[in-house]
């Protein structure tokens, strides 16, 4: 179990080192980027382990992966440019 939550932490940050060297533009700040997906990730592991129990750290692992890459992509702001009229 220890190694689990250490591979989702590893993993989580890995996703969000990667996400805020291809987004940095759109992504608001860079410590909030590197706390949110091992954050992420660990609370994905432990639901998902919660959930199947012991003996399936794979899917653990993808789930911690699934629930970064979630969390961070709600960070990312839109495009400057791009402009949505509302119409009534």
């Amino acid at each position: 179990m220890i190694l689990e939550a250490l591979a989702s932490l590893g993993l989580g940050l890995l996703i969000a080192l990667a996400s805020t060297r291809w987004w940095a533009v759109r992504l608001p700040l860079r410590r909030l980027n590197l706390w949110t997906g091992p954050g992420a990730a660990l609370l994905g592991a432990f639901v998902a382990r919660s959930v199947l129990g012991p003996g399936h750290p794979a899917v653990v692992l993808l789930a911690a992966v699934a629930m970064a890459a979630a969390a961070l992509s709600l960070l990312v702001r839109p495009q400057h440019g791009r402009v949505r009229s509302v119409t009534a």
